[in-house]
């Protein structure tokens, strides 16, 4: 059953069929463990500054990072293929 999971600092998006959506670095989680959303519910919101760093991401930038990462029955699958077949541009 879809639902969703809160782990430390990050959401378990649970969309059903094996599919989850992982998101980490907000600065507040709006739902709770276990709970029922609505496709398009806000679950989240990201703060003005960034709460995590990865090698990934300059660090002497303070801008918040969103991390996604989309996963089929408990393996990441590529996320370009998620959003059109393009990488996404990177805010400078």
């Amino acid at each position: 059953m879809p639902g969703l999971s809160v782990l430390t600092d990050a959401l378990d998006l649970n969309a059903g069929s094996g599919y989850h959506v992982v998101l980490a670095g907000m600065e507040r989680i709006d739902v709770r463990l276990a709970s029922l959303s609505l496709a398009g519910e806000p679950v989240a919101a990201v703060g003005a500054h960034r709460l995590a760093s990865t090698g990934l991401v300059d660090v002497e930038s303070s801008r918040p990072v969103l991390y996604v990462e989309f996963r089929k029955d408990g393996k990441s699958i590529e996320s370009v293929s998620m959003v059109g077949g393009q990488h996404p541009q990177r805010a400078g």
